[in-house]
């Protein structure tokens, strides 16, 4: 079975209105512009109660049936496993929905796969740098440093996530002696330029391998044990970044937090369906679409307790919202994050299962956020004013 890669896909959905895919099963859509009624593709409810949204978030077109007891949302490929499964969306695989579409559509879908599929020798450079990360991670994890055990973190926790440590100015060497030259290494990143020398770019540094959903390693994280580093936080790539995505369970809760200490400070802590994006800002369409793959439904952000966790958690959860899914947002507490309160002890742990108890659905959330910004003497009165009106409307009802 081909493998379609997601900006494939993208262009595919973009390619064709979902009102013309409706047309192609015989629906007549109704309406023009931003939102046109089409028939559910999972209740078959009528036009009046499902609707497409041209401009929505990324490239996909989206459709949202409102009926309560319904309530399927999703992209044109959804829409497509809905039908030809009749209703039910997981009978059908997304590999052969997106055959499907490129028929409907009149894609070229093979052909233009081939423009994704790298050369031979592209692609034996790509298997050798492939290669070389997953040997350096190797060679991180057989090395230790107590900087974690200082936050709370176990050796255990350490241990089944893979988390090893750079003394610096040894991997080089190594990974020469295993035939993996220096021009590899450098172009993985593992490796660079200091004036005439190429050095370990990971020096003093605890090592986090960033996998993919299949387990392979594709970044490398390193968290620098000196307080006063400049650059405390280091990447090889640093984009799309889902720190434990690999082990999620699509069936449970989802929590996002910012940072891979925070993910493994939750797991301490006895929460294991946990994923880190390395940033408040780092929430991006990748993770949409990881997300909407996956078919999980429930997300709760525990972003760090300052202007710009906050910020980045509502800005992440309306991202998930189109696709169906229901959001909360936690409330960590002011200038702290989730490893400040792992290292405060039962203390700490009890605050984390409070907040997440008490975390807001995304639309409240929200508004608390923008009601934050707003003079509360402006709030007073509008509630006065609003509740005067009130009166007046109940009095004119009565005469």
């Amino acid at each position: 079975m081909s493998y379609y890669p997601r900006e494939l896909v993208d262009e595919l959905m973009n390619s064709i209105p979902l009102e013309d895919v409706a047309r192609h099963y015989g629906d007549n859509p109704k309406g023009r512009g931003k939102n046109i009624g089409i028939h559910c593709p999972c209740c078959d409810r009528d036009q009046s109660h499902c609707h497409t949204n041209n401009a929505s978030y990324g490239k996909a077109f989206l459709f949202q049936c409102k009926s309560p007891q319904c309530e399927a949302k999703g992209s044109t490929i959804d829409y497509i496993r809905y039908k030809e499964g009749n209703g039910v969306k997981e009978a059908i695989r997304f590999q052969d929905a997106v055959k499907k579409l490129a028929e409907i559509a009149h894609f070229p879908l093979e052909q233009k796969l081939e423009a994704y599929r790298p050369n031979a020798e592209k692609q034996a450079a790509y298997t050798k740098q492939q290669k070389a990360l997953q040997v350096a991670a190797k060679f991180y994890s057989e090395h230790s440093h107590p900087y974690l055990n200082s936050r709370g973190i176990s050796s255990e926790t350490q241990k089944n996530n893979k988390i090893g440590f750079a003394p610096g100015n040894c991997l080089k060497a190594y990974m020469n002696k295993l035939d993996f030259d220096d021009s590899i290494l450098e172009e993985v990143g593992l490796i660079h330029r200091v004036g005439n020398n190429l050095v370990d770019r990971f020096q003093n540094r605890v090592i986090f391998p960033v996998f993919d959903t299949q387990g392979k390693v594709i970044d490398l994280y390193g968290r620098s044990i000196n307080p006063n580093d400049r650059l405390p936080h280091l990447y090889l790539r640093g984009q799309n970044i889902a720190y434990g995505f690999e082990k999620l369970d699509p069936k449970k809760p989802v929590l996002w937090v910012e940072s891979l200490v925070n993910k493994l400070s939750l797991e301490e802590m006895g929460y294991s369906n946990v994923v880190a994006v390395g940033g408040a800002t780092k929430f991006s369409n990748y993770h949409v679409n990881l997300t909407r793959d996956s078919g999980s439904k429930e997300h709760l952000f525990l972003y760090d307790g300052d202007s710009g966790g906050r910020k980045g958690a509502l800005e992440a959860g309306e991202q998930l919202v189109p696709i169906g899914c229901a959001v909360k947002i936690g409330r960590v507490p002011d200038e702290l994050d989730v490893n400040d309160l792992l290292c405060q002890g039962d203390i700490g742990t009890k605050q984390i299962t409070s907040i997440l108890a008490q975390a807001q659905p995304f639309n409240e959330a929200k508004a608390f956020a923008l009601l934050e910004e707003i003079d509360p003497n402006i709030i007073y009165k509008f509630l006065a004013q609003k509740k005067t009106l009130e009166r007046k409307q109940q009095l004119a009802q009565t005469r």
